[in-house]
Formats: C-alpha cells, structure tokens, sequence
C-alpha cells in the first residue's frame, strides 16, 4: 500500500513537470532589460531544436528579476498587444488578472502553448490557469516571437539566431 502511494505521488510530480517544459528542447535564451533594469530571463522550448512559428507545443519560461504586480503585467502585454495591432478582446485582461499573481525576483512564470488557440501558465511548475480563444496562445507568444516584437535581439536569441 505505501508503496503504491510513493508511485502515485511520484507519478503527480513527474507529471507536473512534464506539464511544463521537460518534454521539450530549449531552443534559445536571453535577458530583458529597460534602460539598467534587469526584468527577466527568458527561454523558449519546443518539441524540435529548431523553431517553428505553426510547431506545438511550445513553452516560453520567464524568471523575473524584480518584483512586478499583476496588474503591471496586464498592462504591459495588452499595450505589446495594441502595438503589433492584434485584435485581442478587452475581457482577456481581466482573464489574465485572475490568473497571473504578483511575481516576485526569482519566480519563474512558464506559458505552454498547447496549440495556437489554447495554452496553461505555470508558476514556479504549478499550473495556475490557462487560456483559450482564437488564435489567443499564438498572440500571447507574438509579444516575444514575432518578427515585429520590440525587442528584435532577445527574439533571436529564443529562436536560436544568435548572430543578430
């Protein structure tokens, strides 16, 4: 009987972490800074080594190194919404408040996009919600992977073009 029970906890545990990223290859990595701020470290997995925008799933992990609220997180991603000009309805923001908490420096916030359409945030490996709607995982990871994201350098570092 206990040994049952050590199966079954070892089975949940190795399950949480295969929920994440461990079925996947780190495909790159790099640092996001605004002006001398250090804000995260990021790594984006895949199924193969090399990226594919329409492969899946895929994860992107961010450790944070600083505190951010919840609320800072919103905004930031819905105005990275707004300035690639994607169409994501108002009420996801408040989908994502209800999920996301307020990270603290060393956090580690990890979103696997299942399919374009539908994904799961982990904090620190436990699952804390997901989301779903057309084409809404695919927007979320456009913030990072588009080829109009912002910060042009840390994308070509996550999809392994490290010569940029």
């Amino acid at each position: 009987m206990i040994r049952t029970l050590i199966s079954a906890i070892a089975l949940m545990l190795s399950m949480n972490a295969i929920a994440t990223t461990d079925d996947l290859t780190l495909i790159g990595k790099g640092s996001m800074s605004w002006l001398f701020l250090d804000l995260y470290d990021a790594s984006l997995y895949s199924v193969e080594p090399i990226y594919n925008e329409t492969q899946y799933p895929k994860a992107l992990s961010l450790t944070y190194k600083r505190d951010i609220s919840n609320e800072d997180l919103v905004k930031t991603t819905r105005s990275e919404w707004q300035r690639l000009k994607l169409n994501i309805p108002s009420e996801v923001d408040s989908q994502l408040m209800s999920i996301w908490p307020n990270v603290k420096h060393n956090d580690t916030l990890t979103f696997r996009a299942n399919s374009p359409d539908s994904g799961s945030f982990y904090l620190n490996g436990e699952h804390i919600g997901d989301l779903k709607g057309d084409a809404l995982a695919h927007d979320f990871l456009a913030i990072w992977l588009s080829p109009e994201t912002r910060e042009q350098k840390l994308r070509a570092k996550l999809i392994g073009k490290n010569n940029v």
